[in-house]
C-alpha cells in the first residue's frame, strides 16, 4: 500500500475549512479521510466530486436529467464555461480513475495518488468559488519565552525543510537577531 500522508493532509486542512458550511461534502470527505483502504479512498473521492458537481449545477441552473452519467454533466459544466479547463480537465481525470472503486477492475495503486491531488485541486477551487476561506492546519504560531533561553546554544541561522504538494524541497534560511 502507498502512503498519501501528504495528500491526506491537505483534504484534512479543506475538511476543516469545511466545518458545517457543506454537510454533504463535509460527510463523505470525513469518511475519506478516515480510511487507509485504496477502493474506499476511490470511492469517496467520486463521491465528494458528485456533492460538488451536483451543487454548482444547482446554482448554475444547470439541468440534467437523473440518468445522466457524471461524465456527460462535467462535459455539460465544461460547454457553458462553468468551471475553468484545468478544474474540469481534473473533474475527469477524477471520474475516470475513481470508477475503479465503484466496480471490481484492476488498477494500480499509484492511481490512488493521482486522485487525491485531483479532488485537493478540485476542492481548493471549489472552496473559492463558494467563498470559503480555507485553514492551515500546518501553521504552529506558538510564543517562546525568550528569556528561558540560553543563547549561547542557539545557531544564529538555520534552514527549516518543507516539502510542496509535488514532494519537491523546500529550504527557508532563518536567521536569528539577539540583542
Amino acid at each position: 500500500m502507498q502512503n498519501w500522508s501528504s495528500e491526506i493532509q491537505e483534504l484534512k486542512n479543506y475538511h476543516q475549512s469545511l466545518s458545517g458550511k457543506i454537510p454533504d461534502l463535509e460527510k463523505e470527505l470525513e469518511k475519506l479521510i478516515g480510511t487507509e483502504d485504496e477502493v474506499v479512498l476511490l470511492l469517496y473521492s467520486r463521491r465528494c466530486l458528485e456533492v460538488m458537481v451536483t451543487d454548482i449545477c444547482k446554482k448554475e441552473t444547470i439541468k440534467f436529467s437523473k440518468t445522466v452519467a457524471l461524465k456527460g454533466i462535467i462535459d455539460k459544466l465544461n460547454k457553458e464555461n462553468k468551471a475553468p479547463s484545468h478544474i474540469i480537465s481534473s473533474m475527469l481525470n477524477l471520474n475516470t480513475i475513481s470508477t475503479y472503486g465503484a466496480h471490481p477492475k484492476e488498477f494500480d495503486s499509484r492511481q490512488v495518488q493521482t486522485v487525491l491531488i485531483n479532488l485537493a485541486t478540485i476542492i481548493e477551487w471549489y472552496l473559492n468559488y463558494e467563498g470559503i476561506e480555507i485553514s492551515n492546519l500546518n501553521d504552529d504560531k506558538s510564543i517562546v519565552d525568550t528569556e528561558s533561553i540560553n543563547l549561547q546554544n542557539v545557531p544564529d541561522r538555520f534552514f527549516d525543510v518543507e516539502y510542496d504538494k509535488n514532494e519537491n524541497i523546500q529550504f527557508n534560511l532563518f536567521q536569528i537577531f539577539v540583542n
